[in-house]
Formats: structure tokens, C-alpha cells, sequence
């Protein structure tokens, strides 16, 4: 179950980067053709859109799924659930997002707090893989 809902977060993500990338390709086109309304409605659409999506869907979805799959076999338990953690509290981000410039400032923040994560996750799989290489 926890492969699936990583494998949907994904999925997810990937849905939303693609269309994030479409609206953020628009704009030079739009631009080059004089077009400033769609300038315009491409960017803040590009923009507004991800910042605000990413917490409430892709985000808690990888987290979760990630969580449940780092079982204390894989890494410590704290990973695991300091994963289920960040997935609350993005989706926390993303619906504060919704209503106002604090909630989206919040959405970004968690973007750090999960690219620190994956660093210290990353480092304790490498620690842990050299311990078991060793013994």
C-alpha cells in the first residue's frame, strides 16, 4: 500500500510539473506574439498554481507513502516518522496557501524542511548501507 501511494504521489507530481512547464512555456510564446494578457494569466496561472497545488496533493502523497515505506528495517524510525510529519504539515501549508500570502510563505518554507529532509534521509540510507556492508 505504501508503494502505491508513493507511486500516485508521483504520478500526481509528475501531472503537475507537466502543466506548471506548459503554462511557464506559454509565456515566452505569448510574449514574442505581443500578447500580454496571456503573459499575464500564463505566469500568474504557473505561479500561483504549483506553489499552491504542490502542498495540498503531491507533497503529503510522497511523504505519507515514504513514511510507511521506511520501515525501521530501511532507516531509524524517526525518518519514518518525521516523514508522516512533513506530510501533515504540507498539507497544513496548502491549505493555508488557499487563503493568503502567509499560508504561501508557509508552503515554501516546507519546501526547505522536505529538501533538508531528503539531505539527512539520505545521509542516515548512506550511513546505514555502509554499516551493513561492513558487518
Amino acid at each position: 500500500m505504501a508503494g502505491l501511494v508513493t507511486l500516485v504521489g508521483c504520478a500526481v507530481l509528475l501531472a503537475v510539473v507537466l502543466i506548471e512547464a506548459a503554462l511557464l512555456e506559454a509565456v515566452p510564446a505569448a510574449a514574442h506574439a505581443k500578447d500580454a494578457a496571456t503573459v499575464a494569466t500564463a505566469f500568474a496561472l504557473s505561479n500561483g498554481v504549483f506553489a499552491r497545488i504542490f502542498p495540498l496533493a503531491p507533497a503529503p502523497l510522497l511523504f505519507i507513502g515514504i513514511g510507511y515505506a521506511l520501515r525501521p528495517s530501511v532507516l531509524h524510525k524517526r525518518y519514518a516518522n518525521s516523514a508522516k510529519v512533513v506530510a501533515a504539515l504540507f498539507v497544513v501549508a496548502g491549505i493555508a496557501a488557499i487563503f493568503g500570502t502567509p499560508g504561501l510563505i508557509f508552503a515554501i518554507v516546507m519546501s526547505v524542511v522536505q529538501a533538508i529532509w531528503i539531505l539527512t534521509a539520505a545521509i542516515g540510507l548512506s550511513v546505514s548501507s555502509r554499516r551493513t556492508l561492513q558487518t
